[in-house]
C-alpha cells in the first residue's frame, strides 16, 4: 500500500486529501440544516413521517440528484476523459450548497417566526399580530 502511494503524482494526492476531507465539512453541514428545518416543519407539519422526508429531500436527496445531473453531464461533454478532481468538486459543491441554503432558511424561519407560528399552530393569535 505505501508504495502504490508513494507513486501518485501530485495531482493525485490532492485528489485524494480532497476525497478523505470533504465528506466531513459536508456531513456537518448537513447535520446542521437537517436540525434547523426539522424544527422549523416540526412547528408547522402535522405528520412526523412528512417532516421527516422533506428533510431529507431538501438536505440530501435534492443534492444528490442535481450531483448525478452534473456529472453525467460533464461525462458526456468530456467523452468520458474526466478528471477525478473535478468529478469530487461537482459532488461536493451542490452538497455544501444546498446544506447552507436550508441551515439559513431553516435558521431564519425558526427565529424570526417562532412565537407566529406556535400561535397560529395553537389557534390563538394575539391582536397584535392580527394586524400585520
Amino acid at each position: 500500500m505505501r508504495h502504490t502511494i508513494g507513486r501518485l503524482g501530485r495531482l493525485d494526492r490532492q485528489v485524494l486529501v480532497l476525497f478523505y476531507l470533504l465528506p466531513g465539512p459536508i456531513f456537518v453541514v448537513d447535520m446542521y440544516a437537517i436540525s434547523w428545518l426539522s424544527m422549523k416543519l416540526g412547528l408547522t407539519g402535522r405528520k412526523p413521517i412528512r417532516v421527516i422526508m422533506l428533510c431529507l429531500w431538501w438536505t440530501v436527496f435534492l443534492p444528490g440528484l442535481v450531483t448525478l445531473g452534473s456529472e453525467v453531464l460533464y461525462i458526456n461533454r468530456t467523452f468520458w476523459n474526466q478528471q477525478t478532481s473535478i468529478m469530487i468538486l461537482l459532488w461536493a459543491v451542490p452538497s455544501l450548497t444546498a446544506g447552507l441554503i436550508v441551515f439559513a432558511a431553516g435558521r431564519y424561519n425558526i427565529l424570526k417566526r417562532f412565537r407566529d407560528g406556535t400561535l397560529q399552530r395553537a389557534g390563538t393569535l394575539p391582536p397584535a399580530a392580527l394586524a400585520r
